[in-house]
Formats: C-alpha cells, structure tokens, sequence
C-alpha cells in the first residue's frame, strides 16, 4: 500500500478554491525531487490543471533538460543528492542563457539539514516549506507565474 505525504494529501484537484489552478493551462513546468512518488504526485496534480509537467529525478538530471528545452517554471527540491536545488540554480544563473524564468524551491528542513544553506545568488528564490498542501503549491506556482519579469 502506498502512503501519500501529508503535504500532497489535502484532496483532489477539484477541490481547490474556485478560480484557482486556471493560469496552469499550457505552461510548462519542470518538477525536480529525488522521491519518485513525489514528482509522480505533483505531476499528476498540476497536469489536471492543464500544466505540461516534465520530471527530474536529480540535479544534474534537471540541469542536462534545462539545458535542452525552457520552461516557465522549476519547482525543486532545495535537498538533491547529486546536486542541490540552489546549485542547480547557480549553475543556471551562470549559463549564458540565465536562470529559468521561475524557480520555487520545496523543503521539508530549513534547519541543519544538507543543503540549508543556500548560495547568495538563491537566496531570492521562493520556497515552500514541507509540508505543504497542493493548493498551497498551485497558489505559490501561479503568483510566481504572474510576477514581471525583466527582458534578457
């Protein structure tokens, strides 16, 4: 039997607030994390939404499709065994084509834990903490989404 995170729990997608999930249509978004059954969660809950998901299951499995293809949004574990969510994101920052146009970092230890200590460079780089509820996903997701951003 499987056991489903707390933080993806909180029920169905048709169960959000009215309104909410609708700016997903058609955007593409990459979901990195290590836990296969997380990715496979949130790609399942975003994809109802109309998002088109692409899964990494490691840093540098991220960064070699980042590199690839762009998306409108990464949303990343911050603690990655190859690679770390802020170093993917420093390595990002510094190719000639910058970072993704968003980033959203997902942690469940903000304290001692690898990886809490993020580089200068992500250090304005959103987060969500574990655990969380998938309409708090969607909502943070969808202001990320509708936040301006400079030209290149």
């Amino acid at each position: 039997m499987t056991t489903v995170p707390s933080f993806l729990s909180s029920g169905a997608a048709h169960k959000t607030t009215e309104g909410v999930g609708l700016r997903l249509m058609g955007k593409r978004i990459m979901v990195v994390d290590d836990e296969i059954h997380i990715t496979g969660l949130v790609d399942d809950m975003l994809s109802r939404f109309g998002a088109r998901v692409q899964r990494a299951h490691s840093g540098a499995e991220a960064l070699s499709a980042l590199r690839a293809a762009s998306v409108d949004l990464v949303v990343c574990d911050q603690n990655l065994p190859d690679l770390s969510g802020p170093g993917l994101y420093k390595l990002l920052t510094d190719s000639p084509s910058g970072p993704p146009q968003r980033f959203l970092f997902i942690t469940g230890s903000l304290g001692g834990g690898r990886g809490s200590h993020t580089p200068d460079d992500a250090a304005s780089v959103d987060f969500l903490q574990k655990p969380f509820r998938m309409h708090d996903l969607v909502v943070a997701i969808e202001r990320l989404l509708d936040e301006e951003r400079p030209s290149a």
